[in-house]
Order: structure tokens, then sequence, then C-alpha cells
């Protein structure tokens, strides 16, 4: 028996009762970048997301359902390129939540 779920945010709640926390900065594509917007989302936490707004359109890739769910979750969306401007836009997404700011993978 799963029950309602309530137990499975039990350790993130620990984690966030300390008071304070304002936002969670989640980063990329990866299981742990969707479920820490998860949390946070329904701990109501504020959820940035760097990498925003990159697809590849193949749904069959983990990766690519990590990026659609964690993108409609965020408030925030700092997106690499042009591009993922107008993916997140072509999604819904307001244009006063998206911040292109560049590569954050590149150092120069």
């Amino acid at each position: 028996m799963l029950g309602n779920g309530d137990g499975t945010f039990q350790p993130a709640r620990g984690y966030y009762s300390g008071g304070g926390t304002a936002y969670s900065v989640v980063v990329g594509d990866v299981n742990s970048t969707a479920a820490c917007a998860l949390v946070s989302k329904k701990l109501g936490v504020f959820v940035i997301h760097v990498e925003a707004g990159l697809r590849s359109f193949d749904r069959s890739m983990p990766e690519e359902i990590n990026r659609l769910v964690t993108d409609q979750l965020a408030e925030l969306l700092f997106t690499p390129s042009a591009d993922g401007d107008l993916n997140l836009k072509d999604e819904g997404i307001p244009a006063e939540k998206i911040f292109r700011v560049g590569n954050v993978v590149v150092v120069r």
C-alpha cells in the first residue's frame, strides 16, 4: 500500500524546515533535477532552473521528460541560448520568467 505519499518528502521537509529557504536552484536535466524541482514546488519553495529550455524533441529520452517537467515547475528559467528562450515561449512560459544567461558550462 502506497498511501497518500506524505512520507515520500519527509527527508526534504527536514532539510527545508530550518526556515529561510527562499529558493532551490536546479541545474540540467538529470533525474535529481526533476526530483528536487518537484519536492521544492510541493513544499512551497521557489524553483530556479539553470539550463532551461533545451529540447531534443524526443520524449523517449528520460532527460527530455525531466526538462519538460522541471521547466513547467520553475518560477525562473535561465536559458543558455535563443532557441531555449523560444522553446519555453512556445510551451506557454511567460517571457518575464525567462532569462538568457548563456552556457554555464563553458569557461572563458
